[in-house]
């Protein structure tokens, strides 16, 4: 069998699923047809990008960028937050290459980090203000 190679444009294999994720919703109403002539290319590579199929290559990032008429850090911000949103969703760990795995490990080491020393600060503000330890949620004051 064939070794497929990568050609030297393909770039962010591992973000293709958020990539067409990210394209879709902001093609939002708009055709494909029309979306497809203003980035330069034809619908049907548009359907490939949609779907996953089709390479992520510079220029095709490029001309999607051109076609939404928006800039490439808006549109990586827009496929950041399709693949923050599959991890908060649940994706499952075993599905995970190890270095997501490890990156997502950190990122919730960082959180609790940043939680515990917050939670402290609070603590010793009730102390200096001397407020009664009494949870607000069990007298019934706070949705």
């Amino acid at each position: 069998m064939p070794k497929k190679h990568k050609r030297e444009d393909e770039i962010f294999e591992d973000l293709k699923p958020f990539f067409y994720m990210a394209l879709v919703q902001l093609r939002g109403e708009k055709s494909q047809e029309s979306l497809a002539k203003k980035s330069g290319f034809d619908a049907g590579t548009l359907r490939r990008l949609e779907k996953g199929d089709a390479p992520l290559r510079r220029n095709y990032i490029s001309g999607v960028c051109r076609g939404l008429d928006i800039t490439l850090a808006d549109f990586l911000r827009s496929v950041a937050d399709c693949c923050e949103a599959a991890e908060e969703n649940g994706t499952s760990y075993r599905q995970m290459s190890p270095e997501k795995i490890l990156r997502r490990l950190r990122k919730l080491h960082d959180a609790r980090a940043r939680l515990e020393k917050e939670a402290s600060e609070i603590d010793l503000e009730i102390k200096r203000r001397q407020i009664p330890d009494v949870d607000p949620l069990d007298r019934g004051e706070l949705p």
